[in-house]
């Protein structure tokens, strides 16, 4: 090579060490940098598992020669956020580079800290054991109130069956004094050869229902195995008649129900009512819903010309009936039944207080098991010296009480209040200590009073 050539090729040489050398520098920076950050994820990550939630940020800046670099620049490092753990100080890098400043924050490592996840873990393993731990239990509790159901279900069946088999051994008695009475000739019935009918006529001659069928006005016994069985309570109380039988769906559709709560403004014009009642002999019934009273041969009352015949009383405590919302203690409903089939029912209420001796044969004579029964030959009753003094009174058309709530009644409820004693009322609270059908809507009918 010629000497201009190499004059001209030595400045050449020299860009391109020093563009060499340029490159190095870059590139050394960029390690630099690169150094950096991972040691700064390392050590970020690092704490993150010990569980320090603290961030300390330190600046520092020093200024240091490189010993080894002979007449290299110095560069000025500031170096933030490095943590004194009982480590050694990295040295300066070789060469210059930016001054670098590192804060760090406690933040968990990206997919949860292993320490929590295995907390979390254990917490969701406590959580599924509560959980079936609360399950078993309300298992457990679903189990107990089947049970109870169906204890219940076999306790009022139970109590049927007894009903039943009292009203059977009722009859049984019944019909053996039947039978005795015509054998000895102080009864007569005529009986026919049939099989088939004599169990039935033998029952009519003796004036005993036909197959569970009450006489007219009278209530039905309780253990009747051909009556359904209703209550004042429970899963057969006022609110349940109208679905134990098609024939009973008046007690909920009917527009005219019994009881109601006599309240408000009455009118006038009231229908002029009668009283023929004479001394009469009773037999007490215990039908399973209240104490009743037949009346062999009572007399009546009079409303309009229609002749009504007492057939029977019987007793609800409270008074069915209310005044101005308010009930008595007992009230008796006087029962009477015209030519025609219709019936007029008397409402006598009574509150606790002297002793009433009119009342003394029902009181005294009430049988203590359902379908039982006591002849009362010298009872002497007299419906005039049951009812009070004065005979004013609410009258409406209404139903009634009981199933199968029956409407076309005529009633009338006396205004003035009688006594029964203490012993009286206690007596009989003893075998029905509620037997109140719940006020009905009056729906518009008019009620009017004297």
């Amino acid at each position: 090579m010629s000497e201009p050539a190499a004059e001209a090729a030595a400045p050449a040489a020299d860009n391109k060490k020093k563009k060499w050398l340029m490159i190095g520098l870059i590139g050394g920076g960029v390690l630099l940098i690169v150094l950096s950050v991972v040691l700064a994820v390392v050590l970020s990550h690092g704490k993150s598992k010990k569980g320090q939630s603290k961030a300390h940020d330190t600046e520092q800046q020093a200024e240091e020669g490189d010993a080894e670099g002979g007449g290299e620049e110095h560069a000025d490092a500031e170096e933030h956020g490095k943590k004194e753990e009982g480590h050694e100080k990295p040295k300066a890098e070789h060469g210059s580079a930016e001054p670098e400043h590192t804060t760090e924050t406690h933040k968990p490592a990206e997919g949860g800290k292993p320490g929590d996840e295995a907390a979390l873990k254990a917490e969701a393993d406590q959580l599924k054991q509560d959980i079936a731990k609360l399950q078993h239990e309300m298992d457990q509790q679903t189990e107990m109130l089947t049970l109870s159901d169906e204890a219940a279900k076999l306790k009022s069946e139970i109590n049927a069956l007894k009903e039943k088999k009292a009203s059977l051994e009722g009859d049984k008695q019944k019909l053996a004094e039947g039978v005795k009475q015509i054998r000895s000739g102080e009864k007569k019935c005529a009986i026919s050869g049939n099989p088939d009918k004599r169990l039935d006529e033998l029952r009519a001659c003796l004036g005993m229902s036909q197959h569970g069928e009450s006489k007219p006005g009278e209530h039905k016994p309780a253990g009747d195995s051909h009556e359904v069985h209703w209550s004042y309570n429970g899963e057969n109380g006022p609110e349940f008649w109208a679905k134990l039988k098609p024939e009973w769906k008046v007690c909920a559709e009917g527009r005219t129900q019994s009881p109601i709560n006599l309240v408000g403004k009455f009118g006038s014009g009231v229908p002029a009512l009668s009283y023929e009642y004479k001394s009469s002999a009773l037999t007490v019934v215990n039908n399973g819903h209240t104490i009743q009273a037949n009346v062999a041969e009572g007399g009546g009352v009079v409303l309009d010309g229609k002749r009504y015949k007492l057939l029977q009383f019987h007793f609800h405590t409270p008074s069915e009936e209310q005044i101005n919302g308010r009930a008595n203690d007992m009230v008796a409903h006087l029962v009477h039944k015209s030519e025609d089939g219709k019936l007029l029912v008397i409402g006598v209420l009574l509150n606790r207080g002297k002793d009433n001796p009119v009342l003394k044969p029902v009181f005294d004579n009430m049988p203590g098991k359902a379908s039982e029964e006591k002849a009362v030959p010298n009872a002497g009753f007299d419906a005039n010296r049951l009812l009070p003094a004065s005979r004013n009174y609410f009258h409406y058309d209404g139903s009634l009480t009981t199933p199968p709530c029956s409407e076309g009644v005529k009633w009338f409820v006396l205004k003035n209040v009688g006594n029964i004693s203490p012993k009286q009322y206690d007596a009989y609270t003893q075998l029905y200590p509620y037997n109140a059908r719940p006020v009905q809507a009056v729906n518009g009918r008019a009620i009017v009073e004297n």
